[in-house]
C-alpha cells in the first residue's frame, strides 16, 4: 500500500486530507510540524509527502531542504500544499525541492490527480 505523510499544522486540513487520501486506497501518516515530521520521516519512510508552508518550529521550505538533503529521503516526492498562491511563493518551494505545489482551499479531484501524476513519475525514474 503507498504511504503518504501529511504534514499541516491546521487540525482541519489534517483530518479532511487523511480522510480523503486514507478512503482512496492511500496509508496515510500525520504530522502538525516540521519536528515531528522529522520523526514520522524515520519511522513511516513515505512514498510521497504532503508539505503545508505554514508550519511551526520549521518551515515547510526548510522542511522540504532538509528532506532533500538527506540520501533515504532525496527522492521521495514532495507536494506543498499551500494558501500561498502567488508566482514567488511557488517558485520558492520549487527551488526548494519541492515537485509540484497545490493551492488552498484543496479541491480533492485536484490533489488525487496531483499524487498519482507524482507517484507515477518517481516509479518511472527513481533516480529523479
Amino acid at each position: 500500500m503507498t504511504s503518504i505523510l501529511v504534514v499541516d499544522d491546521s487540525p482541519t486540513i489534517r483530518t479532511t486530507v487523511e480522510w480523503l487520501l486514507s478512503n482512496s486506497g492511500y496509508n496515510v501518516r500525520i504530522a502538525h510540524d516540521g519536528l515531528s515530521a522529522l520523526n514520522a520521516l524515520r519511522e513511516f519512510d513515505p512514498d510521497l509527502v504532503l508539505l503545508d508552508i505554514r508550519l511551526p518550529h520549521v518551515d515547510g521550505y526548510q522542511l522540504c531542504k532538509l528532506i532533500r538533503r538527506n540520501p533515504r529521503f532525496a527522492q521521495v516526492p514532495i507536494v506543498m500544499l499551500s494558501g500561498l498562491s502567488s508566482r514567488s511563493h511557488i517558485q520558492c518551494a520549487l527551488d526548494a525541492g519541492a515537485d509540484d505545489y497545490v493551492v488552498k482551499p484543496i479541491q480533492d479531484e485536484v490533489l488525487l490527480n496531483t499524487i498519482q501524476q507524482q507517484l507515477s513519475r518517481a516509479a518511472q525514474n527513481p533516480t529523479h
